[in-house]
This record gives structure tokens, C-alpha cells and sequence, in this order.
């Protein structure tokens, strides 16, 4: 978690700031929405993929919000 340099430290704290982020709000949402039980999490976006041996996903999907607007022009269309 510590960098040897200026720039590792802060790759370092974004990289961590995240998982700690993803974390807690999971936690809040799993407490507020779910009664405790764990929802299924799907990570999205291009950096999805650079957390998935944080093990904080269920699952990583880096297209899915592309692939939704594009089924959602397909059906407007």
C-alpha cells in the first residue's frame, strides 16, 4: 500500500481509496436495501477488470452500460 515514490503513492491511495469506497457503500446498500444478505455485484466500466483480484465483484461486465444503450437505441429505433 505504500509507494516508493510520489507517483506509487498516489496509484496507491486511488487504487485503495476505490476498494474502500466499493466496499463500504456495498455494505450500506446490502444493510439498507437487502436486510444484510449480500447483493450480487456487477462491476462496470474499462477499470472494472483492475480491481477483479480484490474479489469485490461477482462478476465484471466492461461493456455493459454500452451494450444497454445500444439495445435501448435498437428498440427505439
Amino acid at each position: 500500500a505504500l509507494g516508493r515514490s510520489t507517483i506509487e503513492s498516489l496509484q496507491s491511495g486511488l487504487y485503495y481509496g476505490h476498494i474502500g469506497t466499493i466496499k463500504e457503500i456495498s455494505e450500506r446498500i446490502s444493510q439498507e436495501c437487502f436486510a444484510g444478505d449480500k447483493p450480487f455485484i456487477i462491476g462496470t466500466g474499462g477499470f472494472a477488470n483492475l480491481f477483479e483480484r480484490e474479489k469485490i465483484f461477482d462478476v465484471v461486465h466492461p461493456d455493459l452500460v454500452l451494450k444497454g444503450l445500444l439495445y435501448s437505441i435498437k428498440m427505439n429505433a
